[in-house]
């Protein structure tokens, strides 16, 4: 069989990206692979490190916005206005670091789908068992990193225009304080928002209360034992 066939096991799963599998489809050999698969490398290279450039743009543009804040050069509207401001640079810069995410695990993969094609290939010339060499294959797809996009779904709802302002004039004096240091945990309790905080576990006795008995369990099992 073919190198090229033995590979296919590697491009035919979901987590592999649309040009890695273009690539594969139009290869004629393990040469024409590597070529087109170092090519999809190059091209999210590039389109990496203009991303970095943007986000290195908008990261100093935010500096200095928050630099007026913090300073209190201005106030009244123009403060409102510069923290809107504010709040939709580091959005966009939380949605420029999801790329940037994305970006970087196409990066790796290829480059691991790469190197291990070599591996495979020098393998092959130098007349390595055609079972290892399958089982080095599948050793690689079972532990092949998973490659996914991020997809963020905003959340909708509908609310009175007097809520949406009261909840805007809370989260803009909370970022105030954050940027003044006037509360040094604003800054946590953003961190935290942004991650999603783990649910505390409830207390003790509030947990055993929602736990079913173990005993009375057994008993209306009438003792029988489940194997898995």
């Amino acid at each position: 069989m073919k190198l090229l066939e033995k590979l296919k096991a590697l491009f035919v799963r979901d987590d592999i990206p649309e040009e890695a599998k273009s690539a594969f489809e139009n290869a004629e050999t393990t040469k024409d692979l590597l070529k087109s698969l170092d090519l999809v490398l190059t091209k999210n290279e590039i389109e990496f490190n203009d991303l970095k450039k943007e986000i290195d743009r908008v990261d100093s543009i935010l500096r200095d916005e928050e630099a007026k804040i913090k300073e209190s050069s201005i106030d009244g509207r123009q403060k409102r206005y510069t923290l809107q401001y504010i709040k939709r640079l580091r959005s966009h810069l939380d949605n420029l670091d999801n790329r940037m995410t994305i970006y970087d695990k196409n990066i790796n993969l290829h480059i691991n789908l790469i190197g291990r094609i070599q591996d495979i290939e020098a393998m092959s010339l130098r007349g390595v068992d055609e079972n290892q060499i399958d089982k080095i294959i599948l050793d690689f797809e079972t532990h092949l990193s998973r490659y996914q996009d991020v997809v963020r779904a905003g959340e909708t709802g509908f609310e009175s225009t007097t809520n949406i302002a009261r909840r805007e004039d809370m989260d803009l004096a909370e970022l105030e304080k954050e940027i003044t240091g006037a509360d040094p945990a604003a800054k946590d309790r953003r961190n935290r928002k942004a991650v999603g905080e783990a649910k505390p576990e409830p207390p003790a006795a509030e947990k055993a209360a929602e736990e079913p008995d173990a005993a009375e369990d057994e008993e209306e099992e009438g003792g029988e034992i489940a194997l898995e």
